[in-house]
């Protein structure tokens, strides 16, 4: 039996707008994102023999291992994509990444899928194809594929890669409050019903310029996300992680995409490491490198 195991990376999002919503109910985004060494760890195990079986295990998690779960719908539109018609793959993910938590942990898992099996099948795919068929499944997959530090509009099908910020010598804290818990919906239908209250202090352009010069102060005062803004009235724990994060000697704090999760940008790893200890008292807290 073919093996492959890969780590399955969260991301944050250090600038997140939406700009307008489609007629094919999606809504087109203005994003910088940003890979994060914590990771799920995702194993696929390709059996020979004939029919469809697509087989899941989440040890230690209550989610779903059927047909409605990212990982195998990720498998399926591989196997659709290549017209492969008689598989067998047992597919286990041990979870890092909190869920629900605005890191894309099921998208990075289902990006992770859908790498494994172009290995185990040896078809050496291309970038820009494997995105095509994680676009199928979900808006934020193509950015999971291609890591690093990106530009993302569009729905999530416009991935540019940027300066890496793995290269500025930051690190990160990232922490989520067990309690709180965000409807997508709901948030999306605040911002639909035009509940923002603060525009960008600078626009999403001279974000991404900020990112390609490396300029980590103007990076960490342009933070901006649309999500943090429409639901700061119900998320008590969240804001007070993210002034807990500043507290500690963040240069920036900020949710990361429709949240609840927070992270912080230092400078010092001593101080993120502090930080952290700060946090996991009362939250799940862990520093992470810029991958």
């Amino acid at each position: 039996m073919k093996t492959v195991t890969l780590d399955a990376y969260a991301k944050i999002n250090l600038f997140l707008d939406i700009v307008s919503k489609r007629d094919d109910g999606y809504h087109n985004i203005e994003s910088v994102m940003q890979t994060v060494s914590l990771a799920d760890k995702v194993t696929l195990m390709l059996a020979d023999g004939e029919g469809k079986s697509i087989r899941q295990h989440f040890p230690g998690t209550s989610l779903p291992c059927d047909e409605t779960n990212i990982c195998y719908k990720s498998a399926l539109a591989y196997f659709k994509y290549f017209g492969i018609e008689n598989y067998s793959v047992d597919i286990k993910v041990t979870k890092n990444i909190p869920e629900a938590a605005g890191l894309a942990g099921g998208s990075a898992d289902g990006a992770a899928v859908i790498c494994a099996l172009d290995m185990l099948y040896e078809k050496n795919t291309d970038i820009d194809t494997l995105c095509k068929i994680g676009l199928t499944v979900g808006s934020d997959i193509a950015f999971c594929i291609v890591g690093g530090t990106a530009s993302v509009t569009g729905r999530g099908e416009y991935v540019k890669e940027l300066a890496p910020l793995s290269e500025a010598g930051l690190y990160c804290v990232v922490a989520k409050s067990t309690k709180e818990a965000v409807s997508t919906r709901e948030a999306y239908a605040k911002i639909d019903a035009g509940k923002r209250k603060n525009e960008p202090q600078i626009s999403f352009e001279k974000y991404v310029g900020a990112i390609e010069n490396r300029d980590t102060n103007a990076i960490g005062k342009g933070f901006y996300n649309i999500f943090e803004d429409v639901m700061s009235d119900s998320l008590k724990d969240t804001f007070e992680i993210k002034r807990m994060l500043k507290r500690n000697g963040a240069l920036a704090a900020q949710m990361s995409g429709s949240g609840p999760s927070v992270f912080g940008l230092f400078e010092r790893k001593a101080d993120a490491e502090s930080a952290c200890h700060a946090l996991e008292k009362d939250y799940f807290a862990r520093v992470c490198e810029l991958k």
